[in-house]
């Protein structure tokens, strides 16, 4: 029985404790004498010495085994995604531009004019004011600052 003791290095006893994991059910404690494999065949714990780690020599070859699939399974995973991400980077951020530009022509800056906004107002300017509230603008602006939030997530630091 080799138990981790307080001078064993915490990687090695989390990686010991993984090892573990891939042949013990999960709600079986992994502080006992034995080795916490599960056996199928006979529906019950190795119980073996523990002698590689918290596991009989056995059952590390299979957890080495199980555990080197996984991590060769989640790098594969983690390619593809990095793939899938650049492949759809340049197209996002096209989308962002696109979203900016549009949101630029629905609401322009306002002009620094106070006469235009404060006291006697000329009637062109209160239609164009107006026409800038419209329901149609405003649900549309709202999408549109939706989206460009749900963009600029997405590109995090790539955002252009």
């Amino acid at each position: 029985m080799t138990h981790p003791t307080p001078l064993t290095p915490p990687v090695t006893l989390l990686r010991e404790r993984a090892l573990a994991r891939t042949v013990a059910l999960w709600s079986s404690p992994l502080d006992g004498d034995g080795c916490p494999a599960w056996i199928e065949s006979t529906d019950r714990e190795c119980g073996k010495p523990q002698t590689v780690g918290l596991l009989c020599p056995r059952h590390a070859k299979v957890a080495e085994r199980r555990f080197a699939a996984e991590v060769a399974k989640r790098q594969a995973e983690s390619e593809k995604r990095a793939a899938e991400r650049a492949r759809l980077l340049p197209i996002k951020q096209a989308r962002l531009a696109q979203v900016e530009a549009e949101m630029a022509r629905l609401d322009p800056p306002r002009p620094a004019d106070r006469a235009a906004y404060t006291g006697y107002v000329h009637p062109s300017i209160t239609k164009k004011r107006r026409r800038f509230l419209s329901d149609s603008r405003v649900s549309r602006m709202a999408a549109l600052v939706e989206e460009h939030r749900s963009l600029t997530a997405w590109l995090g630091g790539d955002a252009a």
